[in-house]
């Protein structure tokens, strides 16, 4: 973060020092020109709105912050001043005065600023204004950070395994691990069940009849299954080459009902439910998938 004084003499230069500096750094990433037109322009204008409406006394400062996390840029600015409502101030209808420009410039401004609105985060903390700037997107930025979390923790798992004593391992995971763990089961258990069914619903009902829908879904369940074959394959080979259980006996306390002592026709009965909302309580996925493919095909005949 680079700080930019200002004085009554010196606001303009401050504000023109500020943007080269964003120019520079931007170069740094190697955008593209369309990319990098963009940011700057998005700065730019963003800086502007923030000075305008900035409380910017004699020998005070606003910051500048160019950041790069997981291929997305942002470019942080960060101007004193009262809180005030950006997305109000971003409104295009305002009136051209023919004798004055400051009017037609300002409307040229929040134009400009409403058509990158999506790329505009505001904030206001402890008496400052933020606009940070997305300058880059990352499509991937949700797939580093968890491969980034994955890696994180099997690395801390293994530290704590050799090196923490066991007092200390048993601690951490009754009070933080096993009750973080239940939450995030219980929200996915909680998302997933609807999730597969609208899912499945939507996919359905936009086709305009069913001769489509077959010649499509007959792609895409072979495209699946091949896929699931692979996983599985892959699944298998890696426990019997790692073999994580080895040296851990379990004794199950009540025995399970063997899957071959269950007719083949109540698997099949079993699939379609008495009741529309018991295979979302009890998460009963072959029902679910029933009843999603049910309602696709009375929406598809509608």
């Amino acid at each position: 973060m680079k700080k930019f004084s200002v004085n009554s003499n010196s606001k303009i230069a401050s504000i023109s020092e500020a943007l080269s500096f964003i120019r520079e750094h931007l170069k740094k990433y190697h955008l593209n020109s369309n990319e990098e037109s963009r940011a700057n322009l998005m700065a730019e204008e963003s800086l502007t709105h923030l000075i305008e409406h900035g409380n910017l006394k004699e020998g005070g400062a606003f910051y500048v912050s160019i950041k790069k996390f997981f291929g997305r840029i942002t470019v942080k600015l960060t101007v004193p001043g009262e809180k005030f409502d950006f997305l109000e101030t971003l409104n295009p209808g305002i009136s051209f005065d023919e004798e004055g420009m400051p009017a037609a410039y300002e409307a040229i401004q929040n134009i400009l600023l409403h058509s990158f609105e999506d790329r505009l985060r505001y904030s206001h903390r402890r008496g400052f204004n933020i606009i940070t700037v997305i300058a880059v997107r990352s499509n991937r930025a949700a797939f580093w950070l968890t491969l980034t979390a994955l890696i994180s923790a099997v690395i801390i798992g293994a530290l704590m395994k050799n090196f923490a004593s066991e007092s200390l391992c048993s601690a951490v995971n009754s009070i933080v691990l096993v009750p973080f763990n239940t939450m995030y089961m219980n929200i996915i258990k909680a998302i997933v069940t609807p999730l597969i069914f609208f899912a499945i619903v939507n996919c359905i009902s936009p086709f305009k009849n069913f001769s489509e829908l077959g010649r499509v879904g007959l792609k895409i369940v072979s495209a699946f299954l091949i896929k699931m074959f692979m996983a599985t394959c892959i699944g298998v080979g890696i426990f019997f080459l790692l073999q994580p259980c080895e040296g851990i006996h379990l004794v199950a306390s009540n025995p399970a009902v063997s899957a071959a002592s269950i007719p083949n026709s109540d698997v099949i009965v079993n699939i379609v439910p008495s009741n529309f909302l018991r295979p979302f309580l009890e998460m009963n996925m072959f029902q679910v998938l029933f009843l999603a493919f049910l309602c696709g095909a009375g929406l598809l005949t509608i």
